[in-house]
């Protein structure tokens, strides 16, 4: 089976300034504060926020939804600099516990990659074929 795959190196615009729309990192926040409640979760959350101003600093906006960018090109391309990272750190780890950490968040990555991709298929195939 041939696959339409997006290009890794597809050059994105900047992001377009639309400060009409809320910023996503505040939606993803306030979503993650609402689904769980764990010991590390307002750890989470400034780092969360950390990342938010980061953003604001490189882009000079925030981000948000509708910005002239392909999202899933987006998600498509980080998630592949997250499994490389793991593997990274996996084969740098000498803690067995925290490698086995590292395997499973290697794990769920590459499945997270896989539904990415999907939706990006059927998204450029006209929809949904399932």
């Amino acid at each position: 089976m041939t696959h339409n795959i997006p290009k890794v190196d597809a050059h994105e615009p900047p992001p377009v300034i639309d400060d009409t729309q809320e910023a996503t990192w505040n939606i993803v926040i306030r979503k993650f504060q609402d689904e769980f409640d764990w010991s590390d979760t307002q750890a989470i959350v400034k780092l969360m926020q950390e990342r938010k101003e980061f953003g604001f600093s490189k882009h000079k906006t925030y981000l948000t939804p509708h910005n002239g960018r392909d999202s899933i090109v987006d998600a498509i391309q980080e998630q592949l600099d997250c499994v490389v990272y793991l593997m990274n750190a996996i084969i740098e780890e000498d803690d067995p516990v925290v490698k086995k950490f590292l395997g499973d968040s290697f794990d769920m990555s590459i499945l997270v990659l896989k539904n990415i991709f999907i939706a990006w298929e059927m998204k450029n195939k006209g929809g949904s074929t399932w």
